[in-house]
């Protein structure tokens, strides 16, 4: 009896590559490792990010108000009243000067920290920020101007999209069983490095994206535009997630073009 070749081609795919609990859980925690340092990343850099915008957009309207009332005193020639005006006016000047310089360069040498700038300021409740500085202290991220946090978060958060997409891919084309009669996820550590690398640029295509002026995602009036970083990460969470499908219609797109 001859034997029929699909079937033993069939054959020899499932013994060449035999699956295993190890293998499975190795990519599992190859996967896990990626994601949680993703999510760890991410949240540093939306918490440190949203602190900045929120700040400096409190500082603004701190000192819209204070111009309000110096103005009044001069008026009312209120000598004492203008003093005091005068000396928050500078200090909150100061404040905003100082973290326009941390939103554009980062701390270093010469620029302090968020919470330094807003505990020389009146009124000011820094208690959040201050829990905050021993286990930041080590972040490096932190430590970089506005932008560049943005771009850890957007990239960060599209990994973690691609990383969501590679989960549900894999458990779609799960093959098996393995040797305990479980079904194998068809995941290779290449195809995880892949989501990663997609993620990552499609994590950094949207930044692009809305750094190019888009109005809708402006979250402060300042003169330095500042991007709403909540929605900055949910659009490179969700470029991420649908990174595959997006790209191949891109694709067809631009082969039918060039054809």
């Amino acid at each position: 009896m001859v034997p029929n070749p699909e079937n033993r081609e069939d054959a020899m795919s499932t013994s060449s590559h035999p699956q295993s609990p190890l293998r499975d859980a190795g990519l599992a925690l190859l996967a896990l490792l990626i994601f949680s340092l993703a999510c760890y990343v991410s949240i540093i850099s939306l918490d440190e990010a949203n602190d900045r915008v929120s700040s400096m957009s409190w500082i603004e309207t701190r000192l819209e108000r204070l111009r309000s009332d110096y103005e009044d005193a001069i008026d009312a020639e209120d000598v004492n009243r203008q003093q005091a005006k005068r000396v928050e006016l500078d200090q909150f000047e100061t404040a905003q000067h100082r973290l326009m310089l941390l939103n554009a360069a980062g701390r270093d040498g010469q620029v302090d920290s968020l919470s330094s700038i807003l505990s020389e300021l009146p009124e000011t409740n820094i208690d959040n920020l201050d829990s905050k500085t021993e286990w930041y202290e080590f972040a490096w991220i932190v430590r970089q101007s506005t932008n560049q946090i943005l771009i850890f978060s957007m990239v960060a958060c599209g990994i973690m999209g691609a990383i969501f997409s590679g989960v549900w891919r894999a458990r779609q084309n799960a093959k098996g069983p393995n040797i305990e009669g479980n079904a194998n996820w068809d995941w290779p550590a290449s195809a995880i490095a892949k989501d990663t690398v997609v993620g990552a640029g499609a994590g950094l295509t949207v930044f692009l994206i809305l750094s190019g002026g888009s109005v809708l995602f402006v979250f402060s009036s300042s003169p330095e535009l500042l991007l709403n970083p909540y929605s900055g990460s949910l659009f490179a969470m969700l470029a991420g997630l649908f990174s595959e499908k997006a790209y191949g219609a891109l694709a067809k797109r631009l082969d039918a073009a060039i054809q």
